[in-house]
């Protein structure tokens, strides 16, 4: 290597060295819950007499996964946020949210997943057909629709069969007042579904 090579090397390091310095590190990745409020719903005496098994709510596509959507004003397609995510996945954390509130409502004698490897006397099963941020200027809303339907288990008769939707202004354009206003709706559908089974046993 002559002279003016060897010197070019150096320089050309010196170069890419100052030139990484001034790059900015992406933003970090940010993980939020899905967890409902207290919906005040009380039962003295349970709704449904034995065991409830809330399984995983099925959702498909893009809705299925953990990164936040959102649609604009532009028509009908589903974007998805960079660096937001949820902890976990949609159906997941709907299965977890009604097994808290239906056990805090005193709905059934015991509420549990799954995993609890009891035998069911009802089985909730459910599916999240809408989770989105709908971004249209000062409409800006959480959109969220869910079928959530209660089966007893000796014969297969529904004890509640229902879609429910739900739509919440945001009230600024971060995804965090979004996740709130998702909190919010999914604490109303709960609650209205709780609503619904009472009715159905007229307590």
């Amino acid at each position: 290597m002559n002279r003016r090579n060897a010197l070019a090397v150096p320089a050309a390091a010196a170069l890419l060295a100052a030139g990484g310095c001034g790059t900015e590190p992406p933003p970090p990745d940010n993980f939020y819950e899905l967890t409902p409020a207290d919906s005040g719903r009380r039962f003295g005496e349970p709704l449904l007499g034995g065991t409830l098994v809330v399984e995983r709510f099925a959702a498909d596509g893009v809705v299925a996964e953990r990164p936040l959507l959102y649609k604009t004003a532009e028509g009908p397609r589903l974007r998805q946020y960079t660096y937001h995510y949820w902890s976990q996945t949609p159906g997941a954390m709907l299965r977890d949210a009604a097994i808290r509130e239906y056990r805090r409502a005193n709905v059934a004698e015991r509420v549990a997943s799954p995993a609890a490897r009891l035998l069911p006397d009802y089985r909730m099963t459910g599916a999240v057909e809408r989770l989105h941020h709908r971004r249209q200027g000062a409409g800006s809303a959480a959109a969220m629709a869910v079928e959530i339907t209660i089966t007893r288990t000796r014969d297969g008769e529904p004890v509640l069969m229902k879609r429910y939707t739900r739509t919440r202004p945001v009230a600024t354009g971060r995804v965090s007042a979004a996740v709130r206003a998702f909190r919010t709706a999914l604490t109303e559908i709960l609650a209205r579904s709780m609503d619904d089974l009472a009715a159905r046993f007229q307590r």
